[in-house]
């Protein structure tokens, strides 16, 4: 058959409507496939968070609204904050505040910032530490004696109280990272032992980490106890050991590990040194250096003590010495074991 007379291939009328039919069915088809699709993922989805307010619950997943926690941060330009707390040091027993004592690293401090010369103290450790730690009287606090003892009345609980934030409770709600190195002393002594109670151990009075004794004193060579957080631990096995320098050492491990992990949040640093609460004990080295300068007794060391007060102005040059104790005769000479003859306690603080 030539070419010309082969049938002509082309769209009838039935063809065209089948075609046109089919496609609207397969659009159709898919058309409710995506709408399918479409409200399985609606189901899926989630939905926009509400920005600073609380999530809003509704009867489906895809009618409420979910609101996400923020971690607390710090103000950008929030200080580090360190707080050094020296026991049964008077006021005259830094070289800033007029002291023989050689703490020229404390001094350097004191040059560059304040020197206060009117403020008050508890007279003894427990109550002292509860007062600063929660600025409040220490009565306030249920620290009005030794923390050891509870009398039953709520002023002299010996054991700081739970009504009262701390410091460290404080900032570390408001993004500060919280630490405490050294002595703490604020809690009963029935709750020093390892089982606790330990709601009231630095770890749950707002401290991130702690490393840190219990109880009033530690012997400074081989110390009793130590604890990482609310875990008894060794102190470091090496010649020459001395607690100060241990406390120091972990002290300025912990600012490191928190600087290289989140050198943007500030931190809090407690550092409770014990030196020099009893007992009275120091390297020898420092011991050694200060031989021979007391042996003009309490009576001249005080003297001194007030005219280089005098000379830096801390005190008025109208200012004189209350009288000595009752049957202590002026110009006694240092006894070889008595407190003032051991400076190098004081000494052995990182000064």
């Amino acid at each position: 058959m030539s070419e010309d007379k082969k049938p002509k291939r082309g769209l009838d009328r039935r063809s065209l409507l089948l075609g046109a039919a089919g496609g609207v069915a397969v659009t159709g088809a898919a058309a409710a496939g995506f709408v399918t699709l479409d409200r399985q993922a609606r189901s899926l989805r989630t939905p926009a968070a509400v920005e600073g307010g609380p999530a809003q619950i509704a009867e489906s997943f895809q009618d409420s609204r979910p609101a996400y926690a923020e971690a607390v941060t710090a103000p950008a330009d929030a200080p580090n904050i360190i707080v050094i707390v020296l026991d049964d040091i008077g006021f005259a027993d830094l070289g800033c505040y007029g002291s023989e004592i050689a703490t020229p690293n404390i001094d350097a401090i004191a040059g560059a910032g304040l020197r206060y010369s009117n403020f008050r103290t508890c007279a003894m450790c427990s109550p002292t530490r509860a007062a600063l730690m929660t600025g409040l009287n220490h009565h306030s606090a249920a620290m009005g004696w030794l923390a050891d003892l509870d009398s039953g009345y709520p002023g002299y609980r010996g054991d700081l109280t739970h009504e009262a934030a701390t410091l460290a409770e404080v900032l570390q709600e408001k993004g500060w990272n919280t630490l405490h190195v050294g002595k703490w002393h604020v809690n009963v002594a029935h709750t020093n032992g390892a089982n606790g109670p330990t709601d009231n151990w630095p770890t749950s009075r707002g401290f991130d980490r702690a490393y840190w004794f219990q109880g009033h004193s530690t012997d400074y060579f081989r110390p009793g106890e130590l604890l990482e957080g609310t875990a008894p631990v060794e102190p470091p096995d090496r010649p020459g050991y001395f607690v100060v320098d241990d406390l120091t050492d972990r002290a300025i491990a912990y600012i490191n590990t928190q600087k290289s992990i989140d050198p943007e949040r500030p931190f809090l640093l407690q550092l409770c040194y014990p030196a020099g609460h009893s007992p009275l004990q120091a390297p020898a080295a420092d011991r050694d250096t200060y031989r021979g300068k007391y042996d003009i007794g309490w009576d001249g060391v005080r003297t001194e003590r007030l005219k280089r007060q005098q000379a830096l102005g801390l005190v008025p040059e109208t200012t004189v010495l209350p009288p000595l104790a009752p049957g202590f005769p002026p110009g006694r000479p240092c006894r070889r074991r008595s407190r003032s003859c051991s400076p190098a306690t004081w000494r052995s603080m990182p000064a």
